[in-house]
Formats: C-alpha cells, sequence, structure tokens
C-alpha cells in the first residue's frame, strides 16, 4: 500500500486577507472584521491567518439574495 493514498487532496486555494478584500470588493480591515465574527471559517497557521477559496465561495453563495420587483 503506497502511503501517498492517504494523505488528502488539498487543490483548494487559499487566500490571504488582501485576496479576499480584492474578491469581496471590501477593505482589508473589513475583511479583518468578517474573520472576527465568523462569517467564513479561517485557517491558522502561526501568525498567518488565512481562508480555502471554496469558504469565500460559499459566503458569497449563501450571502446572495434573489432580486425581487423592479426591471
Amino acid at each position: 500500500m503506497n502511503n501517498f493514498e492517504l494523505i488528502p487532496s488539498y487543490s483548494d486555494k487559499l487566500l490571504n486577507a488582501q485576496d479576499i478584500a480584492r474578491l469581496l470588493k471590501v477593505s482589508k480591515p473589513q475583511v479583518y472584521l468578517m474573520m472576527r465574527r465568523g462569517d467564513f471559517p479561517i485557517v491558522k497557521m502561526g501568525r498567518l491567518v488565512r481562508a480555502r477559496q471554496s469558504a469565500i465561495e460559499a459566503f458569497i453563495d449563501t450571502s446572495t439574495l434573489p432580486m425581487h420587483g423592479g426591471p
């Protein structure tokens, strides 16, 4: 048996606050506030804080509201 089969594949990109801010079109301080509030899960690596791209995409999906009325 190959030991590499036991290692999960993590192809999901880890985004820093600047990447997330750019993606969401908000400021970096706003991203840090969202992280503290727990708006999306984060990955801590020592002093570094990242979020998986899939978590940010899921946050966008769950935060999207349908349009009502109007053209």
